[in-house]
């Protein structure tokens, strides 16, 4: 790489895993670990890129997707209860999806999420998924050096690992038993001002807040399917 790029992601998203996998790359080392949940070691720093979710300049890469809802997961699961359990599990449910809900919000309805995130993708989440050939060729893009078969043998593994570190949307999506998919909900219907039939404050209101939920059903499926890739 001839400048230095800095590598933007929204939360969620695995941009830590795109750091590791650039240094494994670039320095042709495969690092032998357990499954990790996060990959974020400063180990993997480098000279020639840095990843980070705030907005630099025109000529970082931007590292995302249109799949707020798979992200909105990771986040839940990666930092909230692996890196933060202590203070989100001693949160009561309802407090836990008011928090939910207004991060929901701003993935899902945000300007500044949209410009920083939205605009310009460079390098597709989606990819990892459905077109890793293409993953891997734009990463060797980036390395500016044309990747050999090896390579390909430790890029394929480092996304499997990193595959398994995502939380399976097929479980939380249009699932009212999860508080996911519940606190979601209530942000699109809070954006939208469907105002609730009753005040929502605690805990045993939920059972009520998840019925209500119930008859808006059918707009949250039509706002949550553009941002999802059914993992």
């Amino acid at each position: 790489m001839t400048k230095r790029l800095h590598i933007r992601f929204p939360q969620g998203s695995g941009g830590n895993w795109l750091g590791e996998i650039l240094h494994d790359l670039n320095y042709k080392i495969e690092e032998t670990t357990d499954i990790p949940v996060n990959f974020h070691n400063e180990k993997f720093a480098n000279t020639d890129y840095s990843t980070g979710h705030d907005y630099k300049d025109q000529s970082d890469i931007v590292f995302s997707s249109h799949c707020a809802f798979n992200f909105f997961c990771n986040h839940w699961w990666k930092s909230r209860v692996f890196q933060n359990g202590d203070n989100f599990n001693n949160l009561s449910d309802s407090e836990k999806i008011f928090l939910l809900s207004e991060e929901a919000r701003w993935r899902l309805f945000s300007t500044d999420y949209k410009k920083n995130y939205l605009e310009n993708i460079s390098l597709d989440w989606s990819w990892i998924w459905n077109d890793p050939t293409q993953f891997y060729q734009k990463i060797s893009q980036l390395l500016n050096r044309k990747l050999q078969n090896v390579d390909r043998v430790l890029f394929d593994k480092s996304v499997d690992l990193y595959k398994i570190t995502n939380v399976r949307t097929l479980y939380h999506y249009d699932n009212p038993y999860s508080i996911l998919w519940i606190s979601w909900c209530f942000a699109i219907c809070t954006e939208q001002k469907n105002n609730l039939e009753f005040e929502f404050k605690s805990c045993n209101q939920i059972p009520q807040l998840v019925n209500y939920l119930k008859k808006y059903r059918k707009t949250f499926l039509d706002i949550t399917e553009p941002r999802i890739l059914h993992t």
